[in-house]
């Protein structure tokens, strides 16, 4: 039973998974580009390389406080403050460390279009997100904010661009992704196996304990039966022969 109820939750992340996904970058690129089988989002076209921000006052404001941005590379700006450092992601009013690069990770929910930067490492454990809108007319880049007005010393952004929407990545090989899908629906397929089998089990045929378990006798066996197929195949190679079956 202790089994059953392990292999319930060990599946229920494959089964129900989170909303976002990490989106890891192709080797050698920073964390604003994210390639997936879909294609591919680069925001270096519209980053800054020189160790100064891309988005600044005044077009990066909410109230009284400004802001500066740059994804994908550090900048510095200010004399004083934390902003100074050459690795400030997101820097308020060029003294006060919102993020820093080192802590950028892009996320995506492809089904509903979703994909954003998440910052951390700020003064006060100040954190940013800036969600990223895929807009075909903005050449230019456009950016507002509205602080850390929801969440305390949470800061949000919204990047409108071209670089947002998704390029074709070329060739690229989807098997990884094919074998994922098939092997999460191999799973899920057991899973409702057993919580179907199980409950037509306990409740219609009164079962307890391990006699919940559908096909037990079978699952209990199945690893001494692998065991011996894997010495009946092996016992060739061994050139031992096998005690349990008589030569021809």
């Amino acid at each position: 039973m202790l089994v059953f109820v392990l292999l319930v939750f060990s599946l229920l992340p494959i089964c129900f998974g989170q909303s976002l996904t990490r989106c890891s970058p192709p080797s050698g690129e920073p964390a604003c580009v994210c390639k997936t089988h879909h294609g591919i989002i680069n925001l270096t076209k519209i980053a800054q390389t020189d160790g100064t921000p891309r988005f600044h006052d005044p077009d990066l404001a909410f109230g009284r406080y400004h802001y500066d941005y740059n994804p994908c590379f550090g900048f510095s700006i200010g004399s004083n403050g934390d902003c100074n450092n050459g690795n400030t992601a997101i820097c308020q009013n060029e003294k006060t460390l919102v993020s820093t690069i080192g802590t950028e990770v892009m996320y995506y929910n492809h089904d509903e279009g979703n994909y954003e930067l998440h910052y951390s490492g700020g003064d006060l454990t100040r954190s940013g997100i800036v969600y990223l809108h895929c807009d075909e007319a903005a050449v230019d880049p456009i950016i507002n904010t509205t602080g850390d007005s929801e969440t305390e010393y949470l800061y949000l952004f919204n990047l409108y661009t071209n670089e947002a929407c998704l390029k074709a990545a070329g060739h690229s090989d989807d098997s990884g992704y094919i074998g994922f899908i098939l092997i999460s629906l191999a799973l899920t397929a057991l899973l409702t196996y057993f919580i179907v089998g199980g409950i037509i089990l306990k409740f219609h045929k009164k079962e307890s304990g391990t006699d919940i378990i559908p096909n037990k006798r079978f699952w209990f066996s199945l690893p001494f039966l692998v065991k011996d197929g894997v010495k009946f195949v092996a016992t060739p190679c061994m050139r031992v022969k096998y005690k349990d079956y008589q030569p021809i």
